[in-house]
């Protein structure tokens, strides 16, 4: 995305900032629950999700988007490795499908569910 004002600069900084750092705590929260203590490895791949997520409705979305967009990745991730890992049986040894493909898809959906203004004219939404 490419900032055209000091504001757009920092909604853009604000909505890449919020996304993976709610991805982080959801999984944090979801793998400390699921497994009785959290995952630090797959934490550490949430926050890559979370930034992979917000990187193309990162100019277009706002707060509570990136918020929506970070927490459906820190989901995501946990449940794209054990769907690479256990039902698809692909090696993926550090998650980086589930991390890439899988968020990359969710960010381009997010695009379209969570554009609230008119951006470079690539959408015109609420």
């Amino acid at each position: 995305a490419a900032a055209t004002s000091i504001d757009q600069l920092g909604s853009i900084f604000l909505t890449t900032t919020i996304s993976p750092a709610v991805a982080t705590v959801v999984c944090m929260i979801f793998t400390w629950l699921k497994y009785g203590k959290p995952d630090v490895s797959m934490c550490l791949n949430a926050s890559l999700a979370g930034l992979v997520a917000i990187t193309a409705p990162c100019d277009v979305t706002d707060a509570a988007g990136s918020i929506v967009i970070g927490a459906v990745a820190g989901l995501l991730v946990v449940f794209g490795v054990w769907l690479l890992d256990y039902k698809l049986h692909v090696d993926d040894p550090v998650g980086a499908v589930a991390v890439h493909f899988m968020n990359g898809i969710w960010g381009t959906f997010a695009v379209g569910l969570f554009c609230y203004k008119h951006s470079s004219g690539l959408c015109n939404c609420r």
